[in-house]
């Protein structure tokens, strides 16, 4: 290993189009200039990848290993590279196409193309947010096959993956795994999508990548990407929803010079209570979020540093469908937060830096993070909450990204990170505890047959310590004993992926994962308010450890694409609730259980785009899923199957209005007959979107207009998965969107 001496210079050329150019491991953005003409000054030796993207334009994707060497280049079509003592040259050539085909990837190790991956992994864009009219951004990854949302009213929804949720999926946040006592579905993630370029969803365990919590799958929120160098941009956002009277408005800002970049960003989400079809209001399920980031990188060299702050606040009211509407409520839309209702504030803080040291990157991060959390029934104040938790997270991750040639490269890694959770408020639902986790993994990777055969070997080991105090008066309700857990575990994982011809490639991958009990499932003993039940846990619990096998096929022709995939996941000692029969404290009392189970099912997508009508694009996803306990009995909460189809227009859908669009979607959800004990069924239902728009030049000022009406037809429905749907509360009826953005520049080149 040794440090590069020399700088060298990118010079590219893109022919046909304005383009954006993305330099990832500098963390360096261009544009072109008005002949095409673009440049990265100060690049050191290494591996790179370069990402080139325009509007009505398929993005192209360069992996560059400097100095240039023509003999290990992987050619690509569109692209010639040349090298002159200290200067790459970039000529490219972009291929038209009004629908945006595979995204590119980061999730893993060093970025690459959808299709080439070794693991199913999806991607949730936020134009997409934008464009469908969702309220909140968890909405959009349920419009992914395999993924659905578990909520109680649209403020508060949790992602489910191939049937697993809670802490058996990992958020993982600039590199940084999101701790927020995701055992407790009464809260949402705190999350929203400013700032955020696109969601990577990967299906199926990634422990040996992300440690216990990422058995079932991870969510991977990757950062907008920064200025153009020399440049300093903004926009901002609003957007009304009518069904809750909702709002969100969004500013941010961003530049960049030579050796640094930075971003502003803040904003606010409020709504009413929901409506269902019956214009029966759904009181106390309105929300409120504030939410503001702050992002400064600092390029020199071999070095590349960030420093990001987030920080997000709400009010999430508590839905207590089992009482009546006060009689003095005469608002339709009222927006004041009345008891009962939860806070959540949480704050992020972290340094990443990356050094490159020719073939070698290493990357090192420390983070610190605060999530505190309240629960205030009648008769409370934020001073005095009937709930409280204030959890802080110290944690630090050092990876080793090693390319020995184009054929091999090696990541290694280490992750500690120690956290402790305190109550403050007058009830307790956890004790205060301590935890420790520390792990260290391996991933190799190969690039065989003249690089159409890819394969990952990786390995982990983990171990997790925890520690909580007493709580309570011993024998009597709410009591928690005092525990000292430690659990240990070896994770593995192999992948391949073979390129059958330039248009199919076919994956094969097998995975273990594990998890350990979170808090709540070994030492719960009282009253859950929200869900009016009494639950008790079992501090013997073993961890959860899985097995998940997948073989799947991608597929793009010019006029049409196929996807499809099919799965097993075999859990050993799966924890979960089931009815007990009795009651405490006037509550129905529910116990954590622990057997094995085991999910299976599959996801297909075909995706026509003629070649000749290249405005044109039909979509259509299906995915299913069947879960089991060891006995023959269904698993509770396991999501409905579903079918979503979409038409998009795009380009030529309004002559009189750049980049306009229509999304014209019809999504049909089977009914969930295979139920566990003493859980209700749920009937199928439809529901029909429609969304449009584009830009539009007023004053010689740009804005960006997605106006729509989503649940067209008024649906009257539950989804399985909503925490009120026991209760008999439907979901959201009809809701007419309107989204704006307005991006502006301060300084160009």
């Amino acid at each position: 290993m040794h440090f590069a001496k020399a700088q060298y210079q990118i010079n590219g050329l893109v022919k046909n189009s304005n383009a954006i150019i993305y330099l990832s491991e500098a963390n360096k953005t261009a544009i072109t200039d008005s002949s095409g003409i673009f440049r990265f000054n100060n690049i050191s030796e290494g591996f790179y990848s370069i990402e080139i993207k325009s509007i009505g334009y398929k993005t192209l994707f360069i992996e560059l290993a400097i100095p240039f060497d023509e003999s290990k280049h992987k050619k690509v079509d569109g692209i010639s590279i040349n090298q002159n003592e200290k200067t790459i040259s970039i000529d490219i050539q972009l291929e038209k196409s009004q629908i945006e085909m595979k995204e590119i990837v980061v999730s893993g190790t060093r970025n690459s193309l959808q299709n080439n991956s070794t693991i199913n992994i999806d991607v949730a864009n936020m134009n997409e947010l934008f464009e469908l009219g969702q309220i909140t951004v968890m909405e959009v990854l349920a419009t992914k096959p395999g993924v659905s949302l578990i909520s109680t009213g649209p403020g508060i929804a949790r992602p489910v993956i191939r049937g697993l949720t809670g802490n058996r999926i990992a958020t993982i946040i600039n590199g940084v795994k999101l701790e927020n006592q995701q055992w407790d579905m009464e809260h949402t993630l705190g999350l929203n999508q400013y700032g955020i370029d696109h969601i990577e969803i990967i299906k199926g365990p990634a422990t040996f990548l992300y440690g216990s919590d990422a058995m079932g799958g991870v969510l991977n929120f990757i950062d907008e990407k920064p200025a153009a160098i020399n440049t300093i941009i903004g926009d901002i956002t609003a957007g009304f929803n009518s069904n809750t009277f909702g709002t969100t408005t969004a500013i941010g800002v961003k530049g960049a010079k030579e050796h640094s970049n930075w971003s502003l960003r803040a904003g606010l989400n409020n709504s009413s209570d929901y409506y269902n079809a019956n214009f029966d209001r759904v009181a106390n399920s309105r929300f409120r979020e504030v939410f503001g980031k702050a992002t400064y990188s600092l390029n020199y060299k071999r070095s590349v540093t960030l420093f990001s702050y987030q920080l997000n606040f709400g009010y999430y009211g508590i839905v207590e469908p089992f009482e009546k509407k006060s009689a003095t409520e005469t608002e339709d839309h009222p927006m004041e937060f009345e008891t009962p209702y939860h806070t959540l504030t949480h704050q992020t803080a972290l340094v990443k830096n990356t050094l490159l040291f020719g073939k070698t990157n290493l990357i090192s991060t420390v983070s610190f993070q605060n999530d505190q959390r309240m629960e205030l029934e009648p008769g409370n104040t934020e001073t005095n909450p009937f709930l409280g938790f204030n959890l802080n997270v110290i944690s630090g991750d050092v990876k080793v990204d090693h390319n020995f040639n184009k054929h091999v490269e090696l990541v290694e890694g280490a992750q500690i990170s120690y956290q402790q959770n305190t109550n403050n408020g007058y009830s307790r639902l956890i004790p205060n505890y301590s935890q420790s986790d520390i792990g260290i993994y391996a991933l190799n990777k190969y690039r065989l047959a003249k690089n159409k055969l890819n394969i990952d070997i990786g390995a982990r080991y983990d171990k997790r310590d925890i520690n909580s105090e007493t709580s309570g008066i011993k024998d009597s309700a709410d009591y928690m004993q005092a525990l000292a857990k430690n659990y240990e575990n070896m994770s593995t994982s192999f992948g391949v992926n073979y390129l059958l011809s330039n248009n199919i490639s076919i994956y094969a991958n097998a995975g273990s994962g594990f998890r350990a009990p979170n808090m709540a499932e070994l030492t719960s003993n009282g009253k859950r308010l929200e869900t009016q039940r009494y639950e008790v846990g079992n501090n013997t619990f073993l961890k959860e450890t899985n097995l998940q096998g997948e073989i799947g096929l991608h597929s793009e022709f010019n006029d049409f694409s196929i996807e499809g995939s099919a799965f097993y996941n075999h859990i050993n000692n799966f924890i979960y609730t089931q009815r007990r029969g009795d009651t405490l404290s006037a509550m129905p009392v529910y116990e954590f259980k622990q057997a094995d189970a085991w999910i299976f099912g599959g996801e297909a997508c075909i995706d026509i785009h003629p070649a000749t009508i290249k405005w044109l694009d039909l979509r259509s996803t299906y995915s299913q899923l069947e879960g089991h306990l060891n006995d023959g009995t269904y698993l509770p909460f396991m999501p409905q199957n579903k079918l979503n189809n979409e038409i998009v227009l795009r380009g030529k859908v309004f002559t009189k209005i750049n980049n306009s669009f229509m999304r014209v979607g019809y999504n049909y959800v089977f009914a969930q007959n295979n139920v566990a004990k003493n859980e209700l069924t749920t009937s199928a239902y439809h529901i029909v979107n429609l969304s449009f728009g584009g830009d539009l030049k007023m004053f010689k000022q740009k804005f960006i207009i997605a106006v729509g009406i989503n649940n067209l037809l008024n649906e009257l429905y539950y989804d399985h998965l909503s925490r009120l749907r026991p209760y008999g509360v439907y979901n959201i009826g009809m809701n007419a969107f309107i989204n704006i953005k307005v991006p502006f520049n301060i300084k160009t080149k």
